[in-house]
């Protein structure tokens, strides 16, 4: 059996597609469920059983002093994989000093990023911080000649 701490969002969410795609591997899967009260706290015993955990996003930053509290009475993780890709803070050196490996969601945000600082470059590049501040104010306040946007190439 492999019991991996979740959040109850997760667990609402996800929970039950995560035991049926464990079963079709023919993994055994228990979800330990962290309690919908932020300020409540999972069982020690409970707590304890956890092999791996999911540090999902509705966890940050609400709910992390209730699952890191958790993680901390997993004495048998192993592996905790986060949502995001920065792990420098220092609970998670704390998590790692325990031997327990560390994964995370590096990458899995690249395309939406790269777009955002495309349209950001058009955005300046085409001075429609000018047009909106006209639209705002609901002035015509055409471009002259030597105003007009660079072009992008590359």
């Amino acid at each position: 059996m492999t019991r991996v701490l979740v959040s109850h969002h997760c667990n609402a969410s996800f929970g039950n597609d995560f035991v049926a795609a464990a079963r079709r591997d023919g993994i055994a899967l228990e979800l330990l469920v962290l309690p919908s009260d932020p300020e409540s706290r999972i069982d020690d015993a409970i707590a304890a059983r956890a092999e791996a955990a999911y540090f999902s996003d509705d966890v940050f930053p609400e709910f992390s002093k209730q699952f890191f509290s958790a993680t901390r009475k997993a004495c048998g993780l192993k592996w905790l994989q986060v949502f995001n890709a920065g792990v420098d803070h220092p609970v998670f050196a704390t998590i790692l000093e325990r031997g327990v490996r560390l994964t995370t969601s590096s990458g899995s945000s690249a395309e939406p990023i790269a777009q955002t600082a495309i349209t950001g470059m058009l955005y300046l590049a085409r001075n429609f911080p000018r047009s909106t501040a006209g639209q705002r104010n609901r002035k015509w306040d055409p471009l002259r000649p030597h105003e007009f946007p660079r072009d992008l190439r590359g």
